[in-house]
């Protein structure tokens, strides 16, 4: 009679001869070619495809040849489980290479084969899960079970960074594992989260190397700034500000953001100071040429220029008047008294003068000599 298929894969591909095999016994088979045999005692048929789990698979199934796969599996935690570096390979989590197939029991067990280890641990119905058809320690489980075996942390912190990037673990159900393991490396008994801790930061995944590297994307840094802000209130917002981190952080911006200014501005401002110096100079001539200007318009020599001036326009009218006089009319008064022959404005475009010019060279040559003015006539 043949053994029914090992639905530890759907195919049914190891089988597990027993004395009751029909007509050739599986080595007959393996020997024509129709099985492969991975330990002793189990076959996979030749036409299944290997793979890299086959001879943990096998060694599992040797644990206890007499119960079907299946069943074994939902009974997985009071059974033999996959542990230790063998379930971290199975995870595909840390740097791991099992040198033997490690398994815990809750019965005390012992095998003969060097490539199988057992150890006796009673494990959480929680702790247990099935992966590529093997009951096996879950990943939380199988990082405290590396502890507990007590292998490197620094190997232990890559299987938690490898864990921690496959998938969001349960770190609370890590810590209470973790907790009866403290106190023999160093922290205090029964602080699981310290342990834990330890581990994150040698992992590179702790809170603070988690935040430098969001720091150092520029895109995420701000998007997860902005969502976290928006969902503050006022409240939080000013007790946030006051703290010391705080005033560190926006008094070492506010100095970044003026050394940055003052850099991508020193073009400008120093174009705007020789403006300014420029405007300073110009400032101080324009009043040099003020008071200048205000000495030499009251100034005597000034005053005696302009009486001298005077003096000669009128003259000049008066000598002009003569001579354009004829000896038999009398001449037209200037200002209607003066008795010569042209107006003021006749005067003032002759001479290319202001009609005031006209008049004040008037008064300053004074009322012509009427007599003598008669006497010429005649």
């Amino acid at each position: 009679m043949v053994n029914k298929p090992d639905s530890s894969r759907k195919d049914g591909t190891f089988v597990i001869p027993t004395p009751n095999y029909p007509r050739s016994p599986p080595r007959i088979q393996a020997k024509c070619g129709h099985l492969n045999r991975l330990a002793h005692g189990v076959y996979m048929d030749a036409g299944v495809p290997e793979t890299e789990f086959d001879a943990l698979r096998a060694a599992w199934l040797s644990t206890d040849p007499a119960r079907l796969a299946y069943e074994r599996i939902k009974s997985r935690a009071s059974g033999v489980a996959v542990a230790g570096e063998s379930a971290a390979a199975l995870h595909r989590i840390g740097d791991y290479r099992a040198a033997s197939h490690d398994f815990v029991s809750p019965a005390r067990r012992q095998s003969q084969r060097k490539v199988i280890r057992y150890r006796q641990r009673f494990l959480d119905p929680q702790d247990v899960t099935v992966v590529e058809g093997l009951p096996v320690m879950t990943i939380e489980r199988t990082i405290a079970d590396l502890v507990e075996d007590r292998k490197d942390l620094g190997l232990v912190a890559n299987a938690l960074r490898d864990a921690s990037a496959k998938r969001i673990l349960d770190l609370d159900r890590l810590r209470t594992l973790l907790a009866p393991l403290a106190a023999r490396n160093g922290f205090r008994k029964g602080e699981g989260g310290e342990l834990l801790e330890r581990l994150q930061e040698l992992a590179g995944i702790d809170i603070n190397s988690t935040a430098e590297r969001i720091a150092a994307e520029p895109a995420l840094g701000a998007l997860i700034a902005a969502n976290y802000i928006n969902g503050l209130n006022k409240e939080a917002l000013n007790r946030i500000a006051m703290t010391p981190e705080m005033q560190q952080i926006m008094l070492a911006f506010q100095q970044e953001m003026t050394a940055r200014l003052r850099d991508s501005l020193a073009p400008q401002l120093e174009a705007i100071d020789e403006t300014f110096a420029a405007l300073a100079n110009f400032a101080k001539f324009t009043e040099s040429i003020r008071e200048a200007t205000q000495h030499v318009l009251t100034s005597e020599a000034l005053k005696e220029l302009n009486l001298g001036w005077m003096k000669a326009l009128s003259d000049s009218l008066i000598d002009h008047s003569k001579r354009q006089t004829p000896p038999d009319q009398p001449g037209e008064d200037m200002s209607n008294t003066s008795g010569t022959l042209h107006t003021s404005a006749e005067l003032a475009e002759l001479f290319g003068v202001a009609r005031s010019t006209v008049y004040r060279a008037a008064q300053h040559a004074g009322p012509p000599n009427r007599s003598s003015a008669a006497g010429a006539c005649r």
